[in-house]
């Protein structure tokens, strides 16, 4: 019996938001980025621009887009824990998992599980970055009790009304599906560093803006936009630039919305 052995390169569970397909596709279409010996652009390199535009708007939002479990540590002010046990977190809840109190290396208080409350609506790209301790009554599980020891400064501890780092939370943060909006600045973003690529390769190799060709009395010249100060696909990376800058403060203010401070 003859038996064919297929090998198809695939992947699980991968971290980018949008496929280099999909760049080609969408943002670079009718661009073929290959070198003079006609060797395209290997998709990891695409992967690597894909995933560093990923990391400037993660940062730029302070969002994170794969679903992942943060923990960090937060400052306790008393003002906020009256209204509701009001706690900022740095990232997108999706889940709250845990919330401690520590004074420095003594664990104080674990509140359980249940109490934990997080703003929920039918819009899955609502960002809302705080926890709300709500208790739900009695708890039946060991692992869901109230610990408290000591004097916990939420029921007054010496007028302290902030201390650094008490806060230990762990929650789920990460987008569910990843909002139209965001995917389509990361392709821009990667699709412009991909032009500027593009652009020093359109007669095959770097540094070259135009070429020409002599054979008994024969010639062929072809010039392009490009030059030592100019990319070939200079158009195109205006035309994203200039998308990106009427997008990105009206996204800004949607996901990462605006930050208070006390002085």
């Amino acid at each position: 019996m003859t038996q064919i052995n297929f090998n198809i390169n695939y992947g699980i569970n991968s971290d980018l938001v949008i496929s280099p397909k999909e760049i080609r596709d969408i943002y670079l279409f009718g661009v073929n980025i290959k070198d003079q010996n006609g060797a395209s652009l290997d998709d990891e390199a695409v992967k690597f621009y894909i995933r560093s535009a990923q990391g400037q708007l993660e940062d730029y939002l302070y969002v994170k887009f794969k679903k992942q479990v943060i923990e960090e540590s937060l400052t306790f002010y008393s003002e906020d824990f009256l209204r509701w046990g009001f706690i900022k977190t740095t990232y997108q809840v999706v889940c709250p998992l845990l919330l401690e109190g520590w004074f420095n290396t003594t664990k104080q208080v674990t509140y359980p599980k249940g109490w934990l409350s997080v703003k929920t609506s039918n819009t899955q790209d609502d960002v809302h970055r705080q926890i709300n301790l709500v208790p739900a009554g009695s708890s039946t599980t060991h692992s869901e009790a109230l610990t408290i020891s000591g004097v916990v400064p939420q029921l007054g501890y010496a007028g302290w009304k902030d201390i650094p780092n008490y806060w230990k939370v762990r929650y789920v943060t990460g987008f569910t599906k990843m909002p139209a909006e965001l995917v389509d600045i990361v392709g821009k973003l990667a699709a412009i560093q991909l032009f500027n690529i593009a652009g020093d390769l359109i007669l095959g190799s770097a540094g070259i803006a135009s070429q020409s060709l002599s054979i008994d009395g024969l010639s062929q010249s072809i010039s392009t936009t490009s030059s030592a100060t100019n990319s070939g696909y200079g158009s195109r990376i205006l035309m994203y630039t200039n998308e990106l800058k009427k997008s990105l403060p009206d996204i800004k203010d949607q996901y990462k919305g605006f930050s208070f401070g006390v002085l």
